[in-house]
């Protein structure tokens, strides 16, 4: 843990690297994090109740098997399946199964050339389509791991790191700003995301739940609760982005071997 900060005494100016330190209380004000007060002013107190991690973890994680956009995988060396909800975006993305991928690919492939008696050529053909279906999904796949999931979870690792360390180095107010921009708009935006299409909401919906998170973490007329609060919110955000991450390094996994099966088979 970083040394504890010393005030410097009469005529003394601070040594390098051990200036006074805003406190974290103080850093989620609306004023430190560049947010507008009067923008939240439609969101009631009875909202502020509502929004807590537990009321939307079960939309998030093992949310129902009937629900849209809900993603299926098998978490390494665990029992059983856990189920994960994506936004639309990635929904799309991952490949539900890679065996229908690729026969439908190989169909498609077929249907599209004309009936002939010797069609070696075309069933050649096929074999390669289902091997393109499954590296098309791949190209989408890896670089969105690599990178927006990656940056995704290191933006909630940063300030899950400012609320464990209160002597911690944040940085200046701009870069704290800009993380909790990030924050805002796309780790719990896209919660969001995938929240509105579990509940069937409208935009709106979704907006008022999400500004009603923000407005706990930076608006919260007790001050003292405010850390809490950005804790809360910041362990359902961890703990959802390690199952996506799961998700989807089991799917890039899957097709990569799915890919290496059908290129041996040609």
């Amino acid at each position: 843990m970083p040394p504890r900060n010393r005030q410097p005494g009469p005529n003394q100016i601070p040594l390098p690297g051990q200036e006074e330190l805003p406190a974290l209380v103080h850093i989620l004000t609306p004023e430190y994090l560049g947010i507008r007060a009067e923008e939240y002013d439609d969101i009631t107190p009875d909202m502020i109740k509502w929004a807590t991690a537990e009321h939307f973890r079960p939309a998030l994680i093992n949310p129902q098997t009937d629900r849209p956009n809900t993603a299926t995988y098998k978490p390494a060396g665990e029992p059983g399946y856990a189920r994960i909800a994506l936004t639309p975006e990635e929904f799309i993305m991952i490949p539900h199964s890679l065996a229908m991928l690729g026969n439908r690919a190989y169909s498609g492939t077929l249907k599209a050339r004309p009936q002939r008696a010797h069609f070696s050529a075309d069933v050649a053909a096929a074999e390669r389509a289902r091997v393109h279906a499954a590296e098309s999904k791949l190209a989408k796949m890896q670089p969105y791991f690599d990178n927006v999931l990656s940056h995704r979870v290191e933006v909630t690792e940063k300030f899950i790191e400012m609320t464990q360390y209160p002597n911690l180095n944040r940085g200046n107010r701009e870069t704290v700003r800009m993380r909790f921009n990030g924050l805002q708009l796309h780790v719990l935006g896209d919660m969001f995301t995938a929240i509105r299409v579990q509940k069937d909401w409208t935009e709106e919906q979704a907006d008022l739940a999400l500004r009603s998170f923000v407005k706990r973490i930076a608006l919260d007329p007790v001050a003292s609760r405010r850390p809490a609060n950005l804790r809360e919110i910041l362990g359902l955000a961890h703990e959802y982005y390690g199952h996506k991450r799961a998700l989807f390094a089991t799917k890039i996994w899957e097709t990569k071997k799915f890919i290496r099966d059908n290129q041996q088979s040609e």
